[in-house]
């Protein structure tokens, strides 16, 4: 199945950010998870791609309370979408200077 890495980068070196609990802040999404958190946000979820942090985060938290929650063990539900918002809002949280990459 197809997928998608996203990382959240330094704007100044574009490296991989490493969180303060020491994992780099990257995640993958599901191709089918994408084309639900395209719904859920309105919009193409690539269009994040170059945008920082703090300027996602309405954007994401607003497609997270449109999605339910982690129910199943399917990788392009719902909730494993929801589950991966929830993982780069805390990014973006963290690092809202960062850069979204999507790959």
């Amino acid at each position: 199945m197809e997928s998608y890495e996203i990382t959240l980068c330094d704007p100044d070196t574009s490296e991989v950010i490493v969180a303060e609990s020491g994992d780099i802040m990257e995640t993958r999404l599901e191709y089918g998870s994408i084309r639900l958190v395209d719904l859920a946000l309105g919009l193409a979820f690539t269009w994040f791609c170059g945008m920082q942090g703090r300027d996602s985060l309405p954007f994401f938290r607003d497609a997270a309370a449109e999605l339910d929650d982690y129910s199943s063990s399917c990788t392009c539900g719902p909730g494993s979408a929801k589950l991966t918002l929830k993982h780069m809002i805390a990014f973006a949280e963290e690092r809202p200077d960062g850069v979204w990459e999507i790959w």
